[in-house]
C-alpha cells in the first residue's frame, strides 16, 4: 500500500503585534491561495474587510475549510489548461492561437456575454460614447440604451481591473477596451437612464392624458344615464320578488348580480332571469335596454386599469426629475433643454388629467356601491357583459314568440277543421268535402244505393231522414232472426275405438 500523504504544512508564526487583543493593520490583507492551474473567475462582487462588520460574514474563518478539503479533483474538472495541444493539432487552430488577442481582465463567461451583447450595438464604441453625451436617439435608441444600462456598466472591481490594464500600458482586449471607454463617459449611468426613459415618454404621454379623459367622460355619463337607472330598478323588482318570501326586501344590490341573471335559469332550463327582465322592459321600458348609447366610450372604459396608467405617470415624472437633476450639472444641453421645455408641461398636465379622472371615477364607483379602488375595466365591463346579455336574451325572446306563434297557429288550425267536420255530419251534407274525414273508396262492399240483409231489412250506407223510422217498422213486422250457419259434424273420441284395445285395456283394467 502506498504510505499516507504528508500532513500539512503548518500554520505560519504570528506577525508582530498578533495578540488575543485584536487584529493589527497587518491582518487586513487576505492571505492568497496558491493553486497550482488556472482556473475560471467567479463573477462576484468582493466585499472587502471593512464592509463585513455586523454581517453574517464576520469572523468567518475559511482558510481552515481551505486546509481540510481536498480540491484536487475539483482543479481537475473546472482547470482551463486541462486540454493541452497536440501534435496532431490542425494547422488552422495553430494559426488561431498565434494570432489570438490581448488576454481579457474579466471574467470569461461575462465577457463572452459583453461580446455577444456588443455585436447587438451594432456601432463602435466611439459613435456610442458620443451618442450617449448627446443624448442621442437616432444612434441609441430605447431598448439598446436599456442594454448598455443593465449589461455594460462595470462594477467597481471590474473597474479597478480595467483601470490597472489599462494604466499599465499593455495592450487590452477588445471587451475590455469598449467597456473602459464607456466608463469614462460622465454620468454614464445617469445619462444611458435619460436615453431608456426619454424616447418612450412621448409615447406615454400619447397615452395617459386620451385614457384620463375618457375615463372621466365615461363614469361621469354613467352616473347620469336615466336609462340605466331604470334599468336597475326592474332588476331590483324581480330580485325582490324572488328573494322577499326567504331574505326579505332589499334596498339595492352589488353589480355582480348581473352575471346571476344570466346564470339562474327556469325548472325546464329553458330561459333565464335575464330573458324575463328584457320581455317585461321590452313591453313596458324599451329605451332602457339601450343605456350603453348614455355612456361615452364604454367600449375602450372597459379596457382601462389605473394602476397601469399610474405606473406610467411616475416614470414620466421620474424621468422629468432626472431630467432636471442632469440640467444642474449641464445647463445648455440643447436634447434636455428641448424637452424641458416641450415634454415637461404636458407631463404636469399628465398629472392634473389623471387625479381628475381617478377621482371621477371613483365616484361613479360609489354612486353604484362599489369600491373605488376597483379597476376601471373590472367596473366597466360588468355594464359591457349585462349590454351583451341583453341583446342575446332579445334574440332568444324573439325566437321564443315565433315558435309559440307557430304552435298556436297550428292549434287552431285543427280546432277549424274539427269543427267544419261536426257541422257537415249534423247537417248531413258531404263529409268529403272536409279535409280531416277520410272518403270512402270506389266499389266498397256496401253500395251507395243502400240493400237487404237476410231478415229483409233495409241497409244503407247513408242515414238520411225517416231512415230510423222505416228500420223500427221493419224490425216489429219481421222480427230479427240471426242468420243460420252451417254446423261442422264433430265425432265424439271412443275410449277403445282402436286395434290395439284389448292390450291396452289388459294393461289399464279399471278402464273396463
Amino acid at each position: 500500500p502506498l504510505p499516507p500523504p504528508p500532513p500539512p504544512p503548518p500554520p505560519p508564526p504570528p506577525m508582530m503585534g498578533d495578540d488575543d487583543d485584536g487584529p493589527t493593520p497587518m491582518s487586513t490583507m487576505k492571505r492568497p491561495v496558491k493553486v497550482d492551474a488556472k482556473l475560471p473567475m467567479l463573477n462576484w462582487t468582493a466585499l472587502p474587510q471593512s464592509k463585513v462588520d455586523r454581517t453574517v460574514f464576520n469572523n468567518m474563518d475559511d482558510e481552515s475549510v481551505l486546509a481540510e478539503l481536498n480540491f484536487s479533483e475539483f482543479t481537475e474538472a473546472f482547470r482551463i489548461d486541462a486540454q493541452r495541444p497536440t501534435s496532431a493539432k490542425p494547422e488552422s487552430t495553430l494559426r488561431r492561437n498565434t494570432l489570438k488577442g490581448p488576454e481579457t481582465v474579466l471574467d470569461h463567461t461575462r465577457s463572452r456575454n459583453l461580446a455577444i451583447a456588443q455585436r447587438r450595438i451594432g456601432a463602435d464604441v466611439e459613435a456610442v460614447a458620443e451618442a450617449i453625451t448627446k443624448l442621442d436617439f437616432a444612434v441609441l435608441p430605447s431598448d439598446k440604451a436599456q442594454l448598455l444600462r443593465t449589461e455594460f456598466v462595470p462594477t467597481e472591481e471590474e473597474l479597478k481591473l480595467l483601470t490597472a490594464r489599462h494604466d499599465s500600458g499593455k495592450p487590452m482586449a477588445s471587451i475590455d477596451s469598449f467597456l473602459y471607454r464607456l466608463s469614462r463617459v460622465p454620468r454614464l449611468k445617469e445619462r444611458l437612464a435619460l436615453l431608456a426613459y426619454l424616447d418612450s415618454c412621448e409615447e406615454m404621454l400619447a397615452n395617459v392624458s386620451p385614457s384620463c379623459n375618457l375615463l372621466e367622460a365615461a363614469s361621469k355619463s354613467l352616473i347620469e344615464s336615466t336609462k340605466l337607472r331604470q334599468l336597475l330598478t326592474l332588476i331590483l323588482a324581480f330580485g325582490n320578488y324572488m328573494n322577499s318570501q326567504r331574505r326579505g326586501g332589499a334596498y339595492g344590490f352589488k353589480l355582480s348580480v348581473f352575471a346571476r341573471l344570466l346564470e339562474t335559469r327556469s325548472r325546464d332550463r329553458s330561459v333565464t332571469v335575464l330573458n324575463y327582465i328584457v320581455e317585461a322592459a321590452t313591453e313596458r321600458y324599451p329605451d332602457c335596454l339601450r343605456f350603453l348609447s348614455d355612456i361615452r366610450g364604454y367600449d375602450r372604459a372597459s379596457k382601462l386599469s389605473l394602476v397601469s396608467l399610474e405606473q406610467d405617470l411616475v416614470s414620466l415624472e421620474r424621468t422629468a426629475a432626472a431630467v432636471s437633476k442632469e440640467l444642474a450639472q449641464d445647463g445648455t444641453h440643447p436634447a434636455l433643454l428641448r424637452f424641458r421645455d416641450t415634454v415637461l408641461p404636458q407631463i404636469d398636465q399628465a398629472r392634473e388629467d389623471f387625479n381628475r379622472g381617478k377621482s371621477m371615477f371613483g365616484q361613479a364607483a360609489n354612486y353604484f356601491a362599489e369600491e373605488a379602488a376597483m379597476e376601471p375595466f373590472v367596473f366597466f365591463g360588468m355594464f359591457f357583459r349585462l349590454a351583451d346579455g341583453i341583446v342575446q336574451a332579445e334574440e332568444q325572446n324573439k325566437r321564443r314568440a315565433e315558435a309559440k306563434r307557430k304552435a298556436e297557429a297550428e292549434l287552431e288550425r285543427k280546432a277549424a277543421e274539427e269543427f267544419a267536420r261536426k257541422e257537415a255530419m249534423l247537417r248531413g251534407g258531404d263529409l268529403a268535402s272536409v279535409p280531416a274525414t277520410p272518403v270512402r273508396p270506389a266499389g266498397a262492399a256496401r253500395s251507395a244505393l243502400g240493400r237487404h240483409n237476410s231478415s229483409g231489412v233495409d241497409m244503407k250506407d247513408e242515414v238520411a231522414d225517416g231512415d230510423i223510422d222505416s228500420l223500427i217498422s221493419g224490425l216489429k213486422e219481421q222480427g230479427f232472426r240471426r242468420k243460420q250457419q252451417s254446423k261442422r259434424p264433430t265425432s265424439k273420441r271412443v275410449i277403445g275405438n282402436h286395434d290395439h284395445f284389448e292390450a291396452y285395456g289388459a294393461a289399464r283394467p279399471w278402464l273396463k
